[in-house]
């Protein structure tokens, strides 16, 4: 066998382990906070969730949603989704005061 032939053999094995190999999820210090947040407001507590306006509340639930795509624990999913819910009803309450006006 050749160099050559060796080399592209090597590689292509290399290749096909990259594929089998499951992508690495980064969770940054915030959204781990975040997740820590989520399981103490799941058990019924009162959170600060450092949001002083409904642009907040609707970035947080961007980062929520992306935090459930890379969350695995079905228990953290659960209180992702508690979570969720509550950020939807503020949402919810802040539209309605809205018609109101």
């Amino acid at each position: 066998m050749t160099r050559e032939e060796y080399v592209k053999i090597y590689q292509a094995q290399q290749a096909k382990l990259k594929e089998k190999q499951p992508t690495q999820v980064v969770i940054s210090a915030f959204e781990n906070e975040l997740l820590e947040k989520a399981a103490i407001f799941a058990e019924g507590q009162i959170v600060d969730l450092d949001t002083h306006s409904i642009d907040d509340i609707y970035d947080l639930i961007e980062i929520v949603f992306g935090l459930l795509e890379k969350v695995k624990d079905n228990k953290k999913i659960n209180d992702l989704l508690i979570l969720l819910d509550a950020l939807q009803l503020i949402v919810d309450e802040d539209e309605l005061e809205k018609e109101e006006k």
